[in-house]
């Protein structure tokens, strides 16, 4: 199986992020052929931060054209202005997560394929392409709350973790701590 971010986004952060905004309500198959159009006529999130009514015109086939334009237009904005393909390692899925209509998906698919990390996402696609890869193993996934944050030194290096988090700065660590707390305040 291969992604359509994979094929159309050619490594590209950002052609990666525009088609997985673009996948959100819309099938890979209705996607795919807007693709060399968008991308032919606005290559660059600087190109499509300006882009005109055009946009809107060629977007209007996948639904919810108007939105999908402004967000496409909001999040090349943010992406030029954030520049998270300029950041190294980690700190380019954080920066990329602040720029406008991005989410776990898109996210998740900047570590998978720009980053390389080895991780569990969240969407059926992602999950599924994580299975063809050479390095899936099952076992690898199989505990519950795994770890997926910054302070993960896994993560970090692009390896995935298996385990929860034992790092006190760790957000899941810090939600596991405050509902144990909770639990023995309440006894």
């Amino acid at each position: 199986m291969t992604l359509l971010q994979v094929r159309a986004g050619g490594g590209d952060p950002w052609r990666i992020a525009v088609i997985c905004i673009l996948l959100n309500r819309t099938s890979w198959l209705q996607v795919e052929p807007v693709l060399p159009m968008l991308f032919g006529r606005w290559p660059s999130p600087g190109a499509l931060s300006s882009a005109g009514p055009a946009l809107e015109d060629l977007l209007r086939p996948l639904g919810l054209g108007v939105q999908r334009s402004q967000t496409l237009r909001r999040f090349s904005d943010d992406y030029w202005r954030i520049r998270p393909d300029l950041a190294v390692g980690e700190r380019s899925a954080l920066l990329l997560r602040q720029c406008h209509g991005i989410g776990r998906y898109a996210e998740d698919a900047h570590r998978l394929l720009v980053l390389g990390q080895r991780l569990w996402p969240e969407d059926h696609a992602l999950k599924e392409w994580t299975t063809t890869q050479s390095w899936w193993n099952p076992k690898l996934f199989q505990t519950k709350n795994l770890c997926s944050c910054a302070y993960c030194p896994d993560i970090r290096e692009g390896i995935g973790c298996c385990e929860p988090c034992e790092d006190e700065k760790c957000v899941n660590r810090i939600e596991e701590l405050v509902a144990r707390d909770a639990q023995f305040t309440r006894t």
